[in-house]
């Protein structure tokens, strides 16, 4: 079979017209994807848990301490907020979460917080030192929840460890309720910081024996 030339410039003319609707679509297509992207992104509010701060300063012969890693409740390990509803039952809020990990974040907030109240040396695991430290703070939370009244509560168990304090060595619960002043993710934030700067003073105390 033989193809004339008026033929083959066609085809030709044909090929590349296939090709241009082609990259026509697939930018289209791309573009159409980024905006919706960016639209769904932008819906995103994230938060973050507030510093403790005016932590009250107090006298411990450990010049060292480790903070573990908080143990979590899953409901409060997730990166989600969940708010009770009239009921208690716990409900996710659409598109707003915690800007970091919880249990990394509320470790932060424990270990900056005893860092303001003990003349000693304080970090989060692993223990950036050569040396070992002194004395190790663990956090177990049972729970924290907000009650009708408004009232953010927390609840669990503190150890602290020492091999070269033994009378340091302790293990207390814990039942602490602050109020949450205000509506929405950032009056519940506050309060959580609120709750963390008593547990801090509960567990600085306990380092001053």
């Amino acid at each position: 079979m033989f193809w004339s030339e008026k033929s083959v410039e066609n085809q030709i003319r044909f090929c590349w017209g296939v090709k241009m609707i082609q990259k026509t679509l697939t930018a289209v297509l791309a573009t159409a994807l980024l905006t919706t992207v960016a639209a769904c992104s932008s819906n995103d509010e994230r938060y973050l848990l507030p510093e403790v701060t005016d932590v009250a300063q107090v006298r411990s012969p450990v010049r060292s301490v480790e903070v573990q890693e908080i143990d979590l409740p899953d409901y409060v390990a997730d990166s989600s907020i969940f708010l009770p509803d009239e009921n208690g039952i716990l409900r996710l809020q659409k598109n707003q979460s915690w800007a970091d990990e919880p249990a990394r974040a509320m470790t932060e907030q424990l270990s900056a917080g005893l860092d303001l109240a003990l003349k000693a040396d304080v970090a989060s695991e692993p223990w950036p030192f050569v040396d070992r430290p002194q004395a190790q703070v663990e956090v177990r939370l049972q729970g924290l929840t907000v009650l009708p009244s408004q009232t953010l509560r927390m609840t669990g168990q503190f150890f602290v460890k020492s091999d070269d304090f033994i009378g340091l060595q302790t293990s207390k619960r814990f039942a602490i309720e602050v109020p949450i002043d205000g509506e929405g993710i950032p009056a519940l934030a506050a309060a959580r910081r609120d709750a963390m700067h008593k547990l801090v003073a509960r567990i600085a105390t306990a380092l001053a024996r």
